[in-house]
């Protein structure tokens, strides 16, 4: 620390030693469990941020770019990174960016894509520079108050888009099809009120023995996905809205762009206006970047806090750099940005915790 990158020098430094526990101490009743809800959880959101930022850019960017750099940078991030129990993906403040981004690319008349691929450009190397030079140490200065407010303001966005997604659909229905959204509502009440159920069967004593209580709560999401989706089927006179994932050959091994013939590199100098786009993507990510620094420290610091517990340090400067790297290529791509999910990265956390309420009872002192 104190030299160009000595934090991220230091980060691999202090997690090497750790690399070959963190296979062979994997295996155990929590690791199935957590996989399994930050899947669901993480799927689920990911989903529903694509089809989102599918209708604001009229089809120019879905979900397919979505599960794609959804699952790539998450894989290489835990593969790769110092910290796997930060999660970095695409997430609602940035799928509201995007959808900003799509209406300055009409307002000053570039390609979207253009725009994105050099505003990527830029955020990587604002992002190389924050952790080159170990800026991410100076969001100590805030109190903790501002971080849970930007936690609260994070992860509001996805119980407004949840609501504003169940209003819409009793508005947009015409009186004689109310029945579609009603019963969709009814799902997502199933859901939630499984999910909730078994979550709070583990503190319910009386009930079940202890080891059946702890594994129905801890596959308490799977198990309330599983019903929502047995429940959609059950109906078969209601329409309900599937997933749909763009596919021209109709071969499930390739996955193509949601914007149907554009190649999958972006052009960054070709299209028309490509300077202008270059210009306004320099600009336009300065602001992105300061976005991307405070989202990403507090989700650092959520789920590498002393509550934690973490028995294998905290580690900041290289996960910047592995955002630079992830914003670099994948808008080269049509991809959208990554950054720390809240409240994902905490909630991973927890899913992996033994505490001391998981440990079995001990046994009783001899007389």
């Amino acid at each position: 620390p104190g030299t160009i990158f000595g934090g991220v020098r230091d980060d691999y430094r202090r997690r090497w030693r750790h690399v070959s526990s963190d296979f062979t101490m994997a295996w155990n009743r929590k690791t199935l469990s957590a996989a399994s809800v930050m899947f669901l959880a993480t799927f689920c959101s990911t989903v529903a941020l694509g089809s989102c930022i599918a209708r604001h850019t009229e089809g120019r960017i879905g979900l397919s770019e979505y599960l794609l750099m959804n699952g790539i940078a998450g894989m290489a991030h835990a593969l790769l990174g110092c910290q796997p129990l930060l999660i970095l993906r695409p997430t609602g403040p940035i799928t509201l960016i995007l959808t900003q981004l799509y209406a300055l690319s009409k307002l000053v008349e570039v390609d979207f894509f253009t725009l994105v691929a050099w505003t990527g450009v830029g955020v990587a190397s604002w992002m190389t520079a924050i952790a080159g030079l170990e800026l991410s140490r100076h969001i100590a200065m805030l109190s903790c108050f501002a971080h849970d407010v930007f936690a609260v303001f994070v992860s509001s966005i996805y119980v407004v888009d949840g609501v504003v997604g169940v209003v819409g659909r009793f508005q947009e229905s015409a009186a004689s099809a109310v029945v579609v959204p009603l019963f969709a509502l009814c799902i997502t009440l199933a859901l939630v009120s499984v999910a909730f159920f078994l979550t709070y069967l583990r503190h319910v004593s009386h009930v079940l023995p202890r080891s059946v209580r702890f594994l129905l709560s801890d596959y308490a999401l799977c198990l309330a996905t599983v019903t929502a989706t047995a429940l959609s089927y059950a109906c078969a006179e209601v329409e309900v809205e599937r997933i749909s994932i763009a596919d021209t050959d109709n071969n499930w091994m390739t996955v193509e762009p949601t914007f149907v013939g554009r190649p999958w590199m972006v052009p960054l100098l070709t299209t028309p206006n490509a300077t202008l786009a270059a210009v306004a993507g320099f600009l336009v990510a300065i602001p992105i970047t300061v976005f991307f620094y405070f989202d990403q420290n507090f989700s650092s610091l959520l789920c590498q806090s002393k509550d934690m517990k973490l028995t294998k340090g905290a580690y900041y400067d290289s996960s910047f750099l592995w955002m630079a790297v992830f914003n670099l290529i994948g808008p080269l791509f049509g991809l959208p940005f990554v950054t720390g999910s809240l409240p994902h990265s905490p909630q991973m956390v927890r899913a992996l915790t033994n505490d001391e309420n998981d440990a079995a009872p001990p046994a009783p002192a001899p007389t």
